[in-house]
């Protein structure tokens, strides 16, 4: 670490952590700028990351919106042939849609979930949605309701979200690009905060992020990394399987055998596998051949002999690649299909 910038930075935190409440936001606003006006490298890089991931979870929001909007036409269409029926929730959906209320995208589904469930459950109580899917309901002490569990079992993107936003949320407490994401929120979000409220719940937390942004802005690119790896496999949480974080391979479909069968080898990689292993972890026959469903993931040519060894019976998934394996078998650069 630049021990100068670290010397630096720690008074920076120490002048902010000691500010008056008058002047806190003002000294926070200054210290940002300053911090990225200094990194510029680093600023693309976590930029770049932080787009990375929205992408992901807006367009799995985007399909999870796509699937339940066809629930709410169905509901739609069932009340609206009877009287004196309350569609208000809905229609509070529709603005929110529409721009009319301040909502964060990835809450969209959310609320579009909250909106069916109030909708079918005021009216399948009082005997006006009697033709709703009965395999979504349960009861309790005589009240029916929308069964959480059974939504996310018949409506997989709608499961799919929930998981992936759940990683998002994580990975905002976890990884840098959550602590500057938060910044440069905060700079705005508290704009009007008044002065005595800084020291009791918004200080804390501000200088807690600032904190991991100064450590991701101090540590070298290489730290944790092996310089010698060339060619590494990622697997995002919306099934992208993605070459050096940037070329993407392939999305096998939910639960399929592609999909089934690469999550395990990815949670089990440069080990060999064994068919019969496999189906026993996974608890499900496998009936493609291991050489058609590694193509199928998108590894043909150099990428599936660099990253597999296939035969009838096993499959050895090997990740990340180093520069001795790719020496080892006489590849300078992998050519892609």
């Amino acid at each position: 670490m630049n021990s100068n910038k670290h010397l630096a930075y720690k008074i920076w935190l120490d002048e902010l952590n000691t500010a008056s409440s008058e002047i806190f936001f003002t000294t926070f606003r200054q210290i940002l700028d300053l911090l990225i006006k200094e990194s510029p490298t680093k600023i693309v890089a976590i930029k770049n990351k932080i787009a990375l991931e929205n992408k992901i979870l807006s367009s799995s929001a985007s399909s999870a919106v796509l699937e339940l909007e066809s629930v709410m036409n169905t509901i739609e269409v069932l009340l609206k042939r009877k009287k004196d029926v309350d569609l208000s929730q809905i229609e509070h959906y529709k603005r929110v849609k529409n721009g009319e209320y301040t909502i964060i995208g990835k809450d969209l589904p959310d609320t579009l979930y909250n909106a069916i469930r109030l909708t079918v459950e005021k009216h399948v109580n009082n005997g006006k949605l009697t033709k709703f899917n009965n395999k979504l309901l349960s009861k309790h002490d005589n009240f029916t309701y929308l069964d959480y569990v059974k939504m996310l079992d018949v409506y997989p993107s709608y499961k799919e979200f929930i998981n992936i936003k759940a990683t998002f949320e994580e990975k905002q407490k976890e990884e840098p690009w959550g602590a500057y994401s938060y910044l440069n929120w905060a700079t705005t979000f508290f704009k009007n905060v008044l002065p005595e409220q800084a020291g009791s719940f918004v200080r804390p937390d501000i200088i807690n992020n600032l904190r991991r942004f100064i450590l991701y802005l101090l540590t070298p690119d290489d730290i944790g990394i092996k310089p010698n790896i060339k060619y590494k496999i990622t697997y995002r949480p919306n099934r992208e399987i993605l070459l050096n974080e940037s070329i993407r391979l392939a999305k096998p479909d939910f639960d399929s055998e592609n999909e089934v069968v690469f999550e395990f080898l990815y949670k089990n990689p440069n080990k060999k596998i064994t068919k019969k292993d496999l189906e026993k972890e996974v608890n499900r026959a496998i009936g493609k051949s291991f050489h058609k469903i590694v193509e199928n993931l998108g590894f043909k040519g150099d990428l599936k002999r660099v990253f597999f060894q296939v035969s009838k019976s096993s499959i050895f998934f090997r990740n990340p690649v180093t520069k001795s394996i790719l020496e080892d078998l006489e590849i300078n650069t992998i050519k892609l299909p």
